[in-house]
């Protein structure tokens, strides 16, 4: 507060995991600035991009990263940089020089916008998303219901704090009291350590994560404790079954834990970022996202006509609630578009998530809203091949795409990141045979491309969207 920052200002926060990072945010709310978080790895196209996006005036970086930032300051609106770990305006100075009579700066919750996190741009530029203080309390708060979490729990997590699944850890956090250990950035085996010397109770990691984990513990001779562990969620992205399956047997096996449980969380930032997760009882559900958390609201729409449907009826899912955000940060023609309102008036967001609920209120996600293949006037969700595909001995990674078709309008083209071990013994026909035989006539792949990687957000989301323009460019 003394040093300029002030009730409303924007500042971009990018540090890596560290006790540095939440004091940032928790002490910029305490003078009603509001946080625009800042992914560590961006480079100076993005960066340039969210300061001037989000109107920043001020920024919080780490010393590490600060170089990355000179080239971009001059043609932003940035005009003070606080730097941690470092020499320049360094943030340990500026606490030192805090003042013990300060006094709260009155917020209204409900109104005022708290952070304004970005999203992962999976279908085009990141947006700045507004999430208010009621969002952000109301949705720990819901967390914390729906988990059962308390001051007893150690959380291990794994994932960068940028993102609003991580750091809607630490505001569970803050809300329960448990203890929380986080590492500065992913590695499958000090996750796999952190989660034995802290005696974890919970965990989580986004699938592609998670699939780094299970091929790391079932290729090594290495074991675990993890006798302590009740939970390992997964997050940000659906999982393929499979893996889960194998998740939980090498918790068994190699872990010292049979009865380790799965929990998928749906939600988005918009949403700070929970939604729907699974009752701890209903393992025979793990599968599904879940059912929706306390006072959210969640229905299933046309997508031809934005009508309501009914139980098992696939279409867009919206939601509505007290953790749903306030709209985009300068994006009016979205903000007129995201919302949809039911008989009775209320406002619903359109979450493009396509899913349905079933006979007993849980929620099947299926794919995104732009992301489906039309075949032959068929809609064929790109999730299903994959969770599909990853059955496969052989997979490691996949995504599935609708390449554009003169006679049927798209079909299904899959890219495949095999194990090492398979590569150059596996080929494109031993992959299309093996799914035709195993799923519908008109929903079988009729492509393969073996890559090396698959491109992702920093969050672990896949660019179906880079996979799209990549396979325009052939032509």
């Amino acid at each position: 507060s003394r040093k300029g920052v002030r009730k409303g200002e924007h500042v971009g926060v990018c540090i890596p995991n560290s006790i540095d990072y939440v004091m940032t945010i928790y002490a910029l709310w305490r003078v009603a600035a509001t946080p625009v978080p800042i992914n560590p790895m961006y480079k100076s196209f993005e960066l340039e991009h969210i300061l001037n996006d989000s109107e920043a005036t001020t920024l919080v970086v780490h010393s590490m990263l600060y170089e990355n930032f000179k080239p971009v300051l001059e043609k932003t609106g940035v005009e003070r940089v606080f730097v941690v770990g470092g020499e320049v305006n360094s943030l340990s100075e500026v606490m030192d020089s805090g003042s013990e009579d300060f006094e709260n700066v009155k917020v209204n919750p409900e109104e005022d916008v708290a952070l304004i996190p970005y999203t992962g741009g999976t279908t085009g530029m990141p947006k700045g998303v507004m999430l208010t203080h009621f969002n952000l309390a109301a949705n720990a708060l819901q967390l914390a219901v729906a988990t059962g979490l308390s001051h007893m729990d150690t959380i291990v997590g794994c994932m960068p704090m940028f993102h609003s699944a991580e750091f809607g850890l630490v505001n569970l956090m803050v809300t329960v009291g448990n203890e929380y250990v986080v590492m500065g950035m992913f590695n499958q085996e000090m996750l796999a350590e952190n989660i034995e010397k802290y005696k974890g109770t919970f965990s989580w990691a986004v699938p592609p994560a998670l699939n780094v984990l299970v091929n790391t513990l079932e290729s090594s001779n290495k074991t675990y404790d993890w006798s302590y562990l009740k939970v390992f969620a997964t997050g940000a992205w659906p999982v393929a079954p499979a893996l889960v399956e194998k998740l939980l047997k090498l918790a068994a096996e190699k872990c010292n834990n049979p009865r380790l449980r799965h929990n998928q969380i749906w939600g988005m930032t918009e949403a700070c970022p929970m939604v729907t997760t699974n009752p701890p009882l209903r393992l025979d559900k793990s599968t599904t996202q879940g059912v929706p958390m306390s006072d959210i609201e969640l229905k299933v729409i046309s997508l031809e006509d934005g009508r309501e449907l009914g139980v098992g009826e696939s279409g867009e899912i919206v939601i509505r609630g007290p953790n749903i955000f306030k709209g985009y940060w300068k994006r009016e023609k979205e903000n007129q578009e995201c919302w949809w309102y039911d008989e009775k008036g209320r406002k619903f967001f359109r979450t493009g998530d396509v899913g349905f609920i079933d006979e007993e209120g849980f929620l099947h996600f299926q794919d995104r809203v732009k992301e489906v293949i039309k075949y032959k006037g068929y809609t064929i969700a790109p999730f299903e091949l994959e969770a599909l595909l990853m059955k496969h001995e052989a997979v490691m990674d996949v995504a599935v795409i609708g390449k554009p078709d003169e006679e049927a309008g798209e079909v299904p083209k899959a890219f495949i990141v095999l194990k090492p071990e398979y590569r150059g013994k596996v080929d494109e026909e031993d992959i299309i045979e093996w799914v035709r035989e195993r799923i519908s006539g008109y929903k079988r792949v009729r492509e393969v491309e073996f890559v090396e990687e698959l491109p992702r957000t920093a969050s672990g989301k896949l660019l179906r969207r880079l996979l799209r323009e990549k396979e325009a460019e052939k032509g």
